[in-house]
């Protein structure tokens, strides 16, 4: 797969996970931005489905990212004001962009 810089046109922000302790002790999920980036998006498919009696919708997107090492599957990708798990990275070439897979899950 050939991707051209000029193919990586819509910004992105890739947060990790960063566990911390709240007042109380408790560990709390956070995310803290990682990268913000520039990336080639398309979107793959989407289906409704019924899920604890609500309406769910599923979207999975590829993103094309330059390669950075610190990108892992805890991680989660922001764009367009939507969050995106991530379920698969796969590098193209070598070392020189990823494809990442995500899914959006959003209450309707």
């Amino acid at each position: 797969m050939a991707v051209g810089i000029g193919q990586l046109d819509r910004r992105i922000t890739i947060s990790s996970y960063t566990a911390a302790k709240d007042e109380y002790g408790q560990d709390v999920k956070t995310f803290s931005t990682l990268i913000s980036c520039w990336a080639k998006v398309a979107v793959m498919y989407g289906s409704e489905g019924q899920q604890d009696q609500q309406e769910l919708s599923i979207r999975n997107v590829e993103f094309i990212v330059r390669y950075y090492s610190s990108i892992n599957e805890s991680c989660r990708i922001t764009y367009d004001s939507k969050v995106y798990d991530i379920v698969n990275i796969s590098e193209i070439g070598r070392r020189n962009y990823l494809k990442i897979t995500a899914t959006l899950r959003t209450n309707q």
